[in-house]
């Protein structure tokens, strides 16, 4: 590559990602086939010496606190290496598809010791210009990920399960806040208990409290009481799931909703009205069946459903009049009145807007009075600030030191594997799939030592395993049993092991719960408004997403929908051929399979299609029945009980701007699919063509608990990172 001999600043050269080969893929030299003499040729040719008898030792170490980390010990007893001057941090070295780059040197005696980092995070290291963001308009994740865009020497592939997720923020210093429980970060509205009875969990895993006095939420100029506050929250929480990430008129819509709500029903959830109207929307019988209309979330979903396509037709339809266009009510000016009601409750829920905003740290859980001296309490920074003088001076500070910074101040976790980066809290670490049951005893297990002090933030496991015995990353997670009060749910924090050594060190911690952001701002300004939600239980435990889904077993009926969301682009034949089956279907007709002739769709690969879209995702899919070439048996594709998904919001599996979609919608999938849908399997071994240990983690096996490596196979968990497949 040339460069331009000027005096401009260079351009960054573009520089390989770390990638590994499918049957290494996760498992960064934990095989005890790594080819270290290919890596000390290599190494040599880097550094123009024979390094063959020379290297004494080399170790991995690989941590979810810090970098991974290569250490390379050298006998360099004339000293040709301390003098050969390639000892700088521009000193590039590859193993396995791995690339490190030189960042420390040690001497003792004869002995050099280079130390080696991810090479990714030593170009992150480079990037050290001073940014800002506001935190009232910016995640701390959507910051630390546009760090992670600047970089220009390669595109790096990013899960961050909870990119738009606003944390909670402490109300004073050492407030307790998020310490002492496990708490749902979704968006969603404060309930007030009722003290004379036991309240059940709305919105699930949600942090239930009081509304603060005086914030003047009203429904027809009446203060809100908490069934009304309820049923706001339903109705905001359905269209949120629904709508997540793919319309830009949302909290428009979100709020037409509460609106329509205040003014048809003031709120409540009634089972009379005029004629045959019932429900929070006083929906006729021609919307659905009396239980669906008296069913919160249900009635939601059919108003969604009606406004929704409606707003995309007429964007610029007035707030009243995307109102009347869904509901055809006999006063058609009457919802107008209530848009400032709405508003209001809408921003309480965490989406502030225009029309009758409130300050946005208001919903933050910040105070709204943020003068000059204390405004920079409220923003990202990459940088320090130093006083001298009584002056404040800004340093520059590098782009991972940043990330390891903001992750840390709220317990989260930064790291990288095989060239993908990881930010996550613990809670989300925890609700994965483990990937393997850990006994004392097992076989290649030589020890286990354990710390647990419930004193403690988090408890620690040290085991003591024979390499090509454990295969679990760090990241993972892992189940211990018959270890008394070490049993449960660990994740792995640490991996460490000679390349010359069959033994290999690992630790285990128990989570923390995530703290909330740092507190800023004076006590006395700052308001308990934290606000949780999102998708969730009714109190009759009705599951919230994807109800308006058909559960029928009419696969006609089932087809002609997914039909009218391929007119509407919500469903996508990425190879061509699925289309023409599903019109098959639509019209009674049985379909053709390498077994043989009259194979009928199983209806449940039909409706979990429909059940994403209902959560709000346009989903691709590359195979059916007829269009499935590997032979898999009755019981798969060709016997019409299994789809492949290969495109998510129109980003394909195959490509990396996939990896925070696939992650979320394999979750969906393992844990919120309705009982019905639930998948016999789920295999989805990653995105962009490399496995992901989340991914993995989140596969389904039949008989469920497998470990799906040894289940489905290396090979076939590597062919599955380009889709994913769902059996039933």
């Amino acid at each position: 590559m040339t460069t331009k001999p000027s005096t401009t600043t260079p351009a960054r050269r573009l520089l390989e990602l770390s990638q590994l080969k499918p049957s290494t893929l996760q498992q960064e030299m934990m095989h005890p086939d790594v080819d270290l003499g290919k890596f000390i040729l290599y190494f040599g040719s880097k550094v123009r010496m024979n390094l063959t008898d020379r290297v004494v030792d080399a170790t991995i170490s690989r941590s979810i606190d810090a970098s991974t980390e290569l250490s390379v010990t050298i006998n360099d007893y004339d000293r040709a290496l301390l003098t050969s001057g390639w000892l700088t941090d521009r000193l590039d070295v590859q193993i396995e598809n791995l690339w490190f780059r030189l960042k420390g040197v040690e001497k003792q005696g004869d002995n050099i010791t280079l130390k080696f980092e991810d090479r990714e995070i030593a170009v992150l290291r480079t990037y050290t210009k001073w940014k800002i963001a506001d935190r009232s308009t910016t995640t701390r994740a959507e910051f630390i990920y546009s760090l992670i865009r600047e970089v220009k020497e390669f595109v790096i592939p990013v899960v961050i399960p909870e990119l738009h997720m606003v944390q909670p923020i402490q109300r004073y210093s050492d407030d307790p806040l998020g310490m002492d429980a496990t708490m749902n970060k979704s968006k969603g509205l404060l309930i007030t208990p009722d003290a004379a009875k036991p309240q059940k969990l709305l919105i699930q895993n949600s942090f239930i409290a009081g509304l603060p006095k005086g914030k003047g939420l009203t429904v027809k100029k009446v203060p809100i009481d908490t069934e009304q506050l309820t049923n706001a929250n339903i109705i905001m929480a359905v269209g949120n799931a629904m709508m997540a990430g793919t319309n830009q008129h949302k909290r428009k819509i979100i709020v037409c909703a509460i609106m329509t709500a205040i003014d048809e029903s003031v709120l409540r959830n009634i089972d009379h009205g005029d004629r045959d109207s019932v429900g929070l929307f006083q929906q006729r019988d021609s919307w659905g069946s009396f239980e669906d209309r008296m069913n919160p979330e249900t009635s939601a979903r059919l108003f969604y459903n009606q406004a929704i396509p409606e707003d995309k037709s007429n964007p610029n339809l007035s707030y009243n009049d995307l109102c009347q266009s869904v509901q055809k009510s006999g006063t058609p000016t009457a919802y107008g009145q209530y848009q400032q009601e709405a508003e209001m409750i809408v921003n309480h829920f965490g989406m502030a807007g225009t029309d009758g905003e409130m300050a946005a740290q208001e919903f933050n859980g910040q105070s709204p009075k943020i003068t000059k001296s204390n405004s920079g309490d409220y923003f990202f920074w990459r940088g320090t600030i130093y006083d001298r003088n009584s002056m404040k001076f800004k340093k520059p500070e590098n782009s991972w030191s940043c990330i390891l910074r903001l992750a840390q101040v709220v317990d989260w976790k930064a790291f990288f594997v095989s060239g993908t980066f990881y930010y996550m809290s613990e809670d989300d670490m925890l609700k994965q799939a483990p990937l393997t049951l850990l006994t004392e005893f097992q076989d290649g297990i030589t020890d286990i030592s354990g710390d647990y002090d419930n004193q403690k933030k988090s408890a620690t496991l040290t085991i003591q395993a024979r390499v090509g015995k454990w295969a679990v990353p760090p990241g993972s997670l892992v189940t211990v049993e018959n270890m008394g009060p070490w049993n449960g749910r660990w994740i792995v924090s640490e991996y460490e092991r000679s390349l010359f050594d069959l033994n290999a060190t690992i630790t285990l911690t128990k989570s923390s719960p995530a703290l909330p952001e740092e507190f800023g701002g004076n006590e006395g300004d700052l308001r308990n408004i934290w606000l949780p939600g999102g998708p969730a239980k009714t109190t009759a435990g009705t599951t919230v997403p994807g109800k308006d889904v058909i559960l029928t077993d009419d696969r006609i009926t089932l087809a002609k929908q997914m039909l009218a969301y391929h007119g509407l682009g919500k469903w996508k034949d990425d190879n061509g051929r699925g289309l023409e089956q599903i019109q098959k279907v639509a019209n009674g007709m049985t379909l053709t399979s390498p077994l043989g002739p009259q194979v009928e769709l199983d209806p449940r690969t039909m409706m979990v299609i429909l059940w994403l879209i209902g959560q709000g995702y346009a989903v691709g899919t590359y195979a059916w029945c007829e269009d499935h070439s590997s032979p898999d048996g009755m019981s798969g594709h060709q016997g019409g009980h299994a789809v492949d998904i290969s495109s998510l919001n129109g980003n394909p599996i195959s490509s990396s701007s996939s990896g925070q979609l696939v992650v979320t919608v394999d979750t969906l999938l393992n844990k919120q699919t309705p009982l019905e849908i639930h998948p016999r399997q789920l295999i989805s071994g990653g995105f962009a063509n490399h496995t992901s240990p989340i991914c993995i983690s989140l596969c389904i096996t039949d008989p469920v608990g497998q470990n799906p490596i040894s289940y489905y196979t290396q090979g076939v968990i590597n062919e599955h990172c380009n889709h994913i497949h769902v059996g039933y």
